[in-house]
């Protein structure tokens, strides 16, 4: 049976797309161009306002938070992106999250699951004590990272925050122009009609093999912020840098910033007060046992996150719609 086609639109997202593409390949006949007999996913929110505008078949979006979009704080930027896919739209897909509760007036809105690189993070080690703490975050607006560096300093163990919040710390600054050297090359192939392969991570982040070797080196990971209405940034339910170090064995430490619940099992959620959560920090470590927790937290990251069930669940809808 021949394939369906699928275009998929995307620009800022091109690094998270990266180790999706091929699942989505097994589903579709992937295009290099937008058409009539096609149909269009925007990758992103940075490309849906583009991909509404293109020939298509059926359009849908797959919407994340961040890229300089916050349709959970920012009311007037919701309401553009509504207006968008009421018009343009036949699909929208989006974490559970921040983005369903921004866009649950949409009518075509359906919630699939995260996902994470599960092959780029190395397993190493089941955790067998929990005798440092890790805080990793970009420093963006909303990550209050401070907080999180608070409570390891108070929990009593030794701890680190990574990336270092030096400025000039040569790996990060060396990422931040290697970036943008790739940047710059993929806006003027853009221009010249050039589909880039050139791939850049995120604007301020580090390379995900020195990250992931972070995770590795420490027992516990803490994320502990307070919710920041910040017009242009926003975090998921989960951060990816908390689902990534759970899936190397991880112990994990998180505040319900958003008040939207917590859905995984072996994940600690803690008080936002810095005391009140070091102490329960303090509690857990004298009554876990570790490494049967280690092991359930990996368990339970590979079962929830693989990236082959979510965009199984993706494709279904898509082709749904043809």
């Amino acid at each position: 049976m021949m394939k369906r086609k699928l275009y998929i639109a995307v620009r800022q997202a091109a690094y998270f797309l990266r180790w999706e593409r091929p699942l989505y390949a097994s589903y579709f006949d992937l295009v290099d161009q937008p058409s009539a007999d096609a149909i269009i996913l925007a990758f992103g929110p940075d490309v849906l306002e583009h991909a509404a505008k293109v020939p298509a078949k059926r359009r849908a979006a797959m919407l994340f938070p961040g890229f300089g979009c916050n349709p959970y704080h920012n009311l007037a930027y919701r309401e553009r992106a509504l207006a968008t896919l009421r018009a343009s739209y036949d699909l929208a897909l989006a974490n559970p999250g921040p983005l369903e509760v921004a866009y649950r007036e949409f009518e075509r809105l359906v919630l699939c699951p995260s996902c994470i690189d599960i092959d780029v993070v190395r397993f190493r080690r089941y955790r067998t004590r929990l005798d440092n703490l890790l805080h990793v975050s970009a420093d963006y607006p909303q990550k209050d990272w401070r907080r999180s560096e608070r409570v390891m300093q108070l929990s009593g163990l030794p701890y680190e925050v990574f990336p270092p919040r030096d400025p000039h710390y040569w790996r990060y600054r060396s990422r931040q122009l290697l970036n943008r050297g790739l940047s710059r090359a993929n806006k003027v192939l853009h221009r010249l009609g050039i589909e880039s392969s050139f791939t850049t991570t995120p604007e301020r982040y580090l390379s995900h093999k020195t990250v992931v070797r972070r995770y590795q080196a420490f027992d516990g990971f803490v994320h502990i912020a307070a919710e920041v209405p910040d017009p242009l940034y926003i975090d998921g339910k989960y951060t990816t840098c908390l689902l990534e170090a759970g899936l190397t064995g991880a112990i994990l430490f998180w505040h319900d910033t958003l008040q939207l619940g917590n859905t995984l099992e072996t994940v600690f959620a803690l008080p936002l007060d810095p005391e009140q959560a070091a102490a329960e920090i303090r509690a857990i470590r004298g009554s876990l046992d570790v490494e049967r927790h280690s092991r359930r937290t990996r368990e339970e990251m590979l079962d929830r996150f693989s990236p082959a069930q979510a965009v199984r669940i993706r494709c279904e809808k898509l082709l749904a719609l043809a």
